[in-house]
Order: C-alpha cells, then sequence, then structure tokens
C-alpha cells in the first residue's frame, strides 16, 4: 500500500512498473474499489454498493429540494 500511496504523491499516479495489480481510475458506473489485506492486493467492484446507493439518494433528494434560505428580515415579519 506505501507504494501506491509514494507514487501518487510524487508522481500523481498510484501505478508504476514495480506495483502487482494496477490501481483503477474510479468510475461511478463500474465503483472498481481497491482492497489492501496482507499480503494481497486486490481490485474490488461496488464496496457497500447499497450503503453508497443510499447517499447518493438522499443528496440527489436534498439538492433537488433546497430548503428556502432565510429573508434578511424574517424576525420583522
Amino acid at each position: 500500500m506505501e507504494e501506491y500511496w509514494t507514487n501518487f504523491v510524487y508522481r500523481g499516479n498510484p501505478n508504476d512498473a514495480v506495483t502487482a495489480v494496477t490501481w483503477p481510475t474510479y468510475n461511478a458506473t463500474t465503483r472498481h474499489n481497491m482492497k489492501f489485506v496482507a499480503p494481497t492486493v486486490m481490485v474490488e467492484t461496488g464496496y457497500r454498493y447499497n450503503f453508497c446507493n443510499m447517499w447518493d439518494a438522499a443528496v440527489k433528494n436534498i439538492t433537488a429540494h433546497p430548503a428556502p434560505a432565510p429573508s434578511a428580515f424574517s424576525k420583522y415579519e
């Protein structure tokens, strides 16, 4: 894992010729992520899929129906 983070800090890309598994670019459709479980590294798909979908829906609902901004004169109304 240290190799990936070091590469990312120095080059902006976690992958290089020595990393065992290529860290995929994030895509909201495939939801690939890295799983580091010693001694292996693997690519997973859909980590906590249902939990993330719940938050995606909640944020979408909140941003679609924002609360009205309070009036500057509300205490006088």
